[in-house]
This record gives structure tokens, C-alpha cells and sequence, in this order.
């Protein structure tokens, strides 16, 4: 198993949700503060990734140097072999152990990454000016709390696996460039259509993501909807209905799910072919060196050894770019959760409390200082930012132990007084 697939299984990896979405978000700038939270676990797994994907150079040279020193004699060749097993053993033990050590460290910052987005969302539903309520169903919110935040930190997870990759193509590249320069120029090809691939495709990239996560939004919402109105359901005798209807949401998100990943997969797959015929070409110029007696076998084992590793090289470029797209995406469906909170507060710093002991939580002893024996307003004033609408110049005296009927038409303002009465939305006057 790949160390992409490898990391993936240990995350709960799942299609998103969401409507229509505000305007498009740059999301490089909440990328790059993101980055920085964390700036010592993130270059650690930068560098414990690099020094995974890096060994495999390793096996290249082992074998080189085993093929060029062969003399004929077979108890030469044996004892080569032998040495060159060990070698190779302990190369790859080395690789194993860089790998758990890194699958270690990058779990924890997988783990850091969701708490700190997830804690903003939740603190500034929480505790934001006038604590908005969500915009949409709670089912979609708990989609875009997960989901979401899982596709933010799948373009970190591919930078590390590109970061890599890019390490282990530019040693390659080299130790080739000094055996046959003219492939040095061949491994760039592949790298450069797939940056011009998914750039061209950028806006279909969007596209079919939004319309996915939108699709997955609506079956969540659905649900959530349900469970809060099963009575009326059984009492309608609409059981039928509701589940054609589930049937239908499942169906469009189906479809979605499908035209947004087939899509994705084409143009990784477009990137793999391409760095293939790189391969096809390195060996049709290899073959001619053989014949021209410029190139040893030892060099022969050295370049496919490192053919296959250096297509990974395009396909996680490809793959940062695309999942950059997905980053932009998830960006504008949380903040539409946040409405008109800036941004950065998606990637604001603080603590998350992974480890160690919690914060105290002071407890507040109630005595009758806080008895509410009257509740008095004059000249209540907020109006929504948006509409202008809401309430105005409101005057009035509730003392405890009354009973006081709010009524009026839909859209009249009942729910915005409550709102402003119970400080969840600021009072203008």
C-alpha cells in the first residue's frame, strides 16, 4: 500500500456538502496562516516525509555499484549478491521505520489541523457578535464540520507527499544528469502538462466539487430534518413519500459524487500516462546510449529503478493543484456557517488542548445578586444588516412571575426581540 492510500485509511474520508456558496475565496492566504499554526509539527512532517520518500535513492546506487563491479567470476558475483540483499535490506527496514515514524507524527498534526478549524467554526457560532444562527440545516453544518475540514487538510497531506516527491525527483535528476544529460529535460515534460492541465481546468474543477458537496449537503439536511419530524411523518401516513424523496436526494448526490470524482481521477490518471511516456522516452534515449557504449548496465539498473518513482513527481504536483481548487471550495461553505465573520476567523490560532490537562472552567456560585426580579427595555433598536429590517424604538417592563404574550405577523420581528433581549444580537440603542 501507498503512503497516500496508507494515510488516507486513517482518516474518514467522505464526500462533502453544501449550497450556494458567497463569492469565490483566494484561499492561498487561510492556506499559508493555516501552515503556520503549527510551524514546528508541519516542517517535521515535511522533513520525516522527504527522508521517506528520499531512500529508494538508496536502491538505485546498491544497484549500480553491484552491476558495474561484476567481473564474471561466479564467486565474485556471489558474494556481490549477498552484499547487495543486506544493503538492500537494510535500506528498506530504514524506509519502514521512516514511515511509522512519520505516520506518527502526521496523525498528530491531522488531529491539530481539524480541532483548530473545527474549535473556530464552533466558538464563533458560539460566541460571535449576536451568536448568528446557522444559515442552513443543522445536518448541513455537521457535514461542513466534518467534511469540509477533512478537505482543507487534504492539501496539506498531498504538499507532503509533492514535498517529497519533488526532493527524491531532484536528487534523481541530478545523479541521471550526470549520466545522460538529455533526460534531465525529459523528466520536466510531465510536470509541466499537468500544472497546464488542471490550471485550464481549473473552473470545471470547482464546479463539479461545489455541486458534489451541494448534493451531499441536501441528503444530510434531509436526514436531520427527519429525525425532528417523525410524528408529523407517521401522522400524515407519508412514510412513502419521505423515503422516494430520500431515494431521489441519494440518487442526485449519486450522480454528483460520480461526475466530481471521475473527473478528478481523468485528469490524475491523464497526468500518470504522461509521466509513462517520459519513461517510453528515457528508454528508447537509454537504448541508444547502450548501443553508442556511453552507458553501463550499472547505469541501465540505476535508471529503472528510479523511472517508476519519478512519475510520482507530476501526479502529486497535479494533485496539490487540484485539492488547492477543493481547498477553495471548502473555504466558501464554511464561511458561509460564519456569514459576516472575516475569513481569518477560520484560521485564527489558539489552543486546541490535544494533550495534557484541560483549562480550568470557572464556576459561577449564583446567589441573589443574580436574581432577575425585572426586565425593563426602552427604546430597543436593532435592524439586520443585511435587510435593514427589524426592530425599533421597542418599550417594556417584564417583572417576575408575569406572563407576557410577544404576537404578530411572519417576519414582523417576535424572534429578533427575543434575540436582542437575550444579548444574541447587539442593541443598537
Amino acid at each position: 500500500m501507498s503512503a497516500t492510500a496508507t494515510k488516507t485509511a486513517a482518516r474518514s474520508a467522505a464526500p462533502t456538502a453544501g449550497p450556494d456558496q458567497p463569492g469565490r475565496v483566494t484561499p492561498l492566504p487561510l492556506l499559508w496562516r493555516l501552515l503556520r499554526y503549527a510551524p514546528g509539527l508541519f516542517l517535521l512532517n515535511l522533513g520525516l516525509w522527504t527522508v521517506f520518500y528520499m531512500l529508494p535513492l538508496a536502491n538505485g546506487l546498491i544497484a549500480q555499484s553491484f552491476f558495474d563491479s561484476l567481473d564474471g567470476t561466479i564467486a565474485g558475483a556471489t558474494g556481490r549478491v549477498w552484499l547487495l540483499l543486506g544493503l538492500l535490506l537494510v535500506a528498506g527496514l530504514a524506509r519502514m521505520l521512516a514511515f511509522f515514524s512519520s505516520f506518527v507524527v502526521f496523525a498528530t498534526y491531522l488531529y491539530t489541523i481539524h480541532a483548530l478549524l473545527r474549535k473556530n467554526l464552533l466558538n464563533w457560532l458560539m460566541n460571535g457578535p449576536g451568536a448568528p444562527s446557522l444559515p442552513d440545516s443543522p445536518g448541513e453544518a455537521i457535514s461542513r464540520f466534518r467534511d469540509d475540514v477533512e478537505e482543507i487538510f487534504n492539501w496539506i497531506d498531498v504538499l507532503f507527499d509533492f514535498g517529497g516527491s519533488l526532493a527524491f525527483a531532484g536528487a534523481a535528476t541530478v545523479l541521471m544528469y550526470r549520466i545522460e544529460p538529455t533526460l534531465s529535460l525529459v523528466v520536466l515534460v510531465p510536470l509541466v502538462l499537468a500544472a497546464g492541465v488542471v490550471n485550464t481546468m481549473g473552473g470545471t474543477i470547482r464546479k463539479f466539487r461545489r455541486a458534489s458537496r451541494a448534493a451531499t449537503s441536501r441528503v444530510t439536511g434531509f436526514i436531520g430534518e427527519l429525525f425532528g419530524a417523525v410524528q408529523a411523518v407517521k401522522v400524515a401516513s407519508a412514510e412513502e413519500s419521505v423515503i422516494g424523496a430520500f431515494r431521489r436526494l441519494n440518487a442526485e448526490r449519486r450522480r454528483a459524487a460520480l461526475k466530481d470524482n471521475l473527473f478528478t481521477e481523468s485528469i490524475d490518471s491523464f497526468n500518470q500516462n504522461t509521466g509513462q511516456l517520459a519513461i517510453g522516452v528515457m528508454l528508447l534515449v537509454i537504448a541508444a546510449s547502450l548501443r553508442a557504449g556511453t552507458f553501463t548496465v550499472g547505469d541501465f539498473a540505476l535508471f529503472a529503478s528510479y523511472l517508476g518513482w519519478i512519475t510520482g513527481f507530476p501526479r502529486f504536483g497535479s494533485r496539490v493543484l487540484t485539492r488547492y481548487r477543493h481547498a477553495g471550495v471548502s473555504f466558501e461553505r464554511m464561511l458561509r456557517i460564519l456569514q459576516d465573520a472575516p475569513p481569518a476567523t477560520l484560521v485564527d490560532h489558539g489552543p486546541v488542548y490535544l494533550s495534557g490537562a484541560l483549562p480550568a472552567v470557572p464556576r459561577v456560585v449564583r446567589s441573589d445578586h443574580h436574581r432577575l426580579d425585572l426586565l425593563e427595555a426602552t427604546g430597543l433598536t436593532y435592524r439586520h444588516p443585511r435587510s435593514g429590517r427589524g426592530i425599533e424604538a421597542i418599550d417594556l417592563r417584564l417583572p417576575r412571575g408575569s406572563f407576557t404574550v410577544v404576537t404578530g405577523r411572519i417576519g414582523s420581528g417576535k424572534s429578533t426581540l427575543l434575540r436582542v433581549l437575550l444579548g444574541l444580537l447587539p442593541r443598537e440603542a
